[in-house]
């Protein structure tokens, strides 16, 4: 009979100390002590947001590199090819014009 008192006893002091510790919290948040966690979780909201942008300007940065690079080896081999194909018809022009 004692023990079933000292358990009754034991979980009524818990929850006393819980709803203390919701008066607490309650009131510094009320009172600004603790700031709000809507404003905490917008705040980590935006930096997340940054940081995904950040990775993103990054990425599209690397890809047009990419793009330039490979676009300009192929006008750079293009030109090449004009050049080698000019010089061979000139070649042959000359050659044969005698």
């Amino acid at each position: 009979m004692q023990l079933f008192f000292d358990d009754a006893r034991a979980e009524e002091l818990e929850q006393l100390k819980q709803a203390n510790e919701l008066k607490r919290m309650k009131q510094e948040f009320e009172e600004g002590k603790v700031p709000s966690t809507a404003a905490e979780e917008l705040q980590h909201a935006k930096a997340a947001i940054a940081e995904e942008r950040q990775k993103l300007t990054e990425i599209g940065k690397v890809g047009l590199f990419l793009y330039n690079t490979v676009r300009n080896n192929k006008l750079l081999y293009l030109f090449h090819i004009y050049k080698v194909y000019s010089r061979r018809t000139e070649c042959f022009r000359v050659s044969h014009s005698r």
